[in-house]
């Protein structure tokens, strides 16, 4: 039992970089990249969220 703690302790792991590396390498370079899709969706939101920001600044709070 001791023998196998000792193997694995000394086995060396990879470095972080290569792991990122190998993913970036993996995904498919058609799809954008995720801060490019929140900007979308943010400005998605953006757009219905403004004509309801707009009736509540004039007092008309009822929503449809």
């Amino acid at each position: 039992m001791a023998d196998i703690s000792k193997i694995s302790r000394s086995a060396p792991l990879p470095p972080p970089e290569r792991k990122k590396r190998a993913v970036s390498k993996a995904l498919p370079l058609s799809t954008p990249p995720l801060s490019t899709k929140i900007e979308q969706i943010a400005g998605l939101l953006r757009e219905e969220v403004r004509p309801l920001i707009g009736r509540v600044k004039k007092g008309k709070s009822s929503f449809p």
